[in-house]
């Protein structure tokens, strides 16, 4: 280790939104605080503290997915961005009215880069003596000691830390299936569509196909909607789903998961009991209403459940988990159907193998082989996201114990990571979307701001001279 390399009390390593919540929290009563942070991402070159790949969109149409009053960076802050927003942002297509439902409610679904805004605006106001310390680089290495951290960055920067967070977020995604290596033609393969710079560049009558047909693939659709695009649209996805819309449900007290569940059956018997007690559709108001009510201890139980069985339970119930949860803003459903209506656009069910050069576009093959290939000028990766670098590196070296899905850290109750004998590090903390296989249902900027407060009092206690 190198002894002359500059030491800091605290490491944050992404600097996405999870890292700009923590900042939040631990600042918001003692802004000094932010002195002895320093935040560690490649993401800081083009994007300000808190956008990550979530908010840091460039297009004006990729829109949230849930409602104002549920995007909370602080929990006894009620509709906070959505009181912000009424003032800061011009947004017309953000309101909604829910027709007949809940005599005529009023919602809005304000767009992805003004939640950046906001974040940006609330940790400027309470870092009011000045931002935490930025390095705009990627960390490759990071090496435990007795008493500290050791940091290594792909500029070549080298740095020791007393305590550290990990806190990298979703990273970017790649393909599922081969893809030419050289395309032709160049620049219409969309490997990370999240920026939203590639809509640019579609012609209007270019025929388009979206591989996954989640979240991602409905911001994609209406934005093409929204410029009045004429080409035609396939989208392929596993059982031909698409999310389900926001209903205007209402939250209410959540009740606590049964304790005899330890098993994925017990688990899935539960959910499945407890919606089917109120409804059969999953866009009505009762059944997201008593989704969400479960969803809020949810991981007590998760937390007891062993490796094999969330592994069990992910793979009998995580496809439409993970579309009952990433249910879609009315906007992106609205487009989708007009599309559908007017012919335009088609949902195929499956998985596509392989994608191969063609002599006008793109052919894709897909996994069934009843189903004819499909030819597109553009093709769009909406299938996910990959494995972050630096946590699989941790894990391949025995560093750190993998979770139950291989592809985070295993933590304690307290955020803690453990190591690869399951031994809590003192110093080292994982926050966001990367602790979902240890703590279950980590998704949305409200439960990792929810995570980012219980973990501020601990690292503040740490971090104090």
């Amino acid at each position: 280790m190198d002894e002359t390399a500059p030491q800091i009390k605290l490491a944050i390593i992404g600097g996405g939104f999870s890292a700009a919540a923590l900042i939040a929290h631990l600042c918001r009563h003692r802004p000094e605080m932010a002195r002895y942070i320093t935040v560690i991402g490649s993401e800081l070159k083009h994007k300000p503290l808190g956008a990550g790949a979530a908010f840091g969109t460039e297009s004006e149409h990729f829109r949230l997915n849930v409602r104002s009053d549920i995007m909370k960076l602080f929990s006894d802050k009620s509709d906070d961005f959505g009181s912000w927003a009424q003032k800061a942002v011009s947004d017309d297509d953000a309101h909604i009215t829910y027709g007949q439902l809940e005599a005529q409610k009023e919602d809005y679904f304000y767009r992805r880069r003004d939640f950046a805004r906001y974040v940006t605006v609330r940790l400027n106001e309470i870092c009011s003596s000045g931002l935490p310390q930025q390095i705009a680089d990627r960390v490759t290495s990071l090496i435990p000691h007795a008493a500290c951290w050791e940091i290594q960055t792909q500029a070549g920067a080298s740095m020791r830390a007393e305590h550290v967070v990990l806190a990298a977020g979703n990273p970017p995604p790649r393909w599922p299936c081969s893809v030419p290596a050289s395309p032709q033609p160049a620049g219409q393969l969309i490997e990370n569509p999240w920026s939203g710079s590639w809509l640019q560049k579609i012609e209007t009558q270019a025929s388009c196909c979206f591989v996954g047909g989640g979240l991602t693939a409905l911001d994609g659709i209406y934005a093409l909607f929204k410029k009045q695009h004429q080409g035609q649209i396939k989208l392929v996805t596993p059982q031909g789903l698409t999310p389900p819309v926001q209903a205007p449900w209402q939250a209410h007290s959540a009740p606590s998961w049964p304790s005899h569940i330890t098993t994925a059956g017990a688990f899935v018997h539960h959910m499945r009991s407890s919606l089917a007690a109120v409804s059969q559709d999953w866009q009505s108001i009762s059944w997201q209403e008593q989704f969400e009510r479960l969803r809020g201890q949810l991981n007590q139980s998760w937390r007891r459940l062993n490796g094999d069985e969330k592994t069990r339970l992910m793979r009998r119930a995580g496809k439409y988990w993970n579309l009952a949860r990433y249910r879609a803003a009315p906007q992106n459903i609205h487009a989708l159907k007009q599309m559908q209506q007017r012919g335009q656009l088609q949902i195929i069910p499956g998985r596509v193998l392989q994608i191969q050069n063609a002599s006008q576009a793109y052919q894709l093959t897909l996994s069934d082989a009843r189903t004819a290939p499909i030819s597109a000028d553009w093709v769009i990766n909406c299938s996910g996201t990959a494995k972050d670098p630096l946590t699989t590196q941790l894990i391949s070296q025995g560093v750190i114990r993998a979770c139950a899905f291989g592809t985070g850290p295993e933590c304690s109750d307290a955020f803690e990571v453990l190591d690869a004998k399951g031994m809590a590090y003192p110093h080292c903390f994982a926050l966001g979307a990367m602790t979902k296989g240890s703590f279950g249902d980590v998704v949305g900027a409200g439960t990792i701001a929810r995570q980012a407060e219980q973990l501020a009092p601990i690292l503040a206690a740490r971090l104090s001279p």
